[in-house]
């Protein structure tokens, strides 16, 4: 049976919609409420959250919108460091 393993940029895509999606229910902002902030259709919406596509200013405006804390904003943002 082949195991599957989630690398770590996989694995912060997927805290991230996770945490998005939890604090859009928590703070009561619907997809069409988070569509009209980003200026696209509410489907354009699911499928970024789907795919886990945002450009930097999705982010500021999701990060905003939701009520992210900055402790919240620096653990989905951080990276991964490198071995030397």
């Amino acid at each position: 049976m082949a195991r599957s393993y989630l690398t770590f940029q996989a694995q912060k895509e997927a805290e991230l919609a996770t945490l998005i999606y939890g604090l859009m229910k928590v703070n009561g902002v619907s997809q069409r409420r988070l569509a009209s902030e980003l200026g696209i259709s509410q489907p354009a919406v699911c499928t970024k959250l789907r795919e886990k596509r945002f450009t930097y200013d999705d982010l500021v405006t999701i990060f905003d919108l939701c009520g992210f804390s900055n402790e919240q904003i620096l653990k989905v943002m951080k990276k991964e460091k490198k071995n030397e």
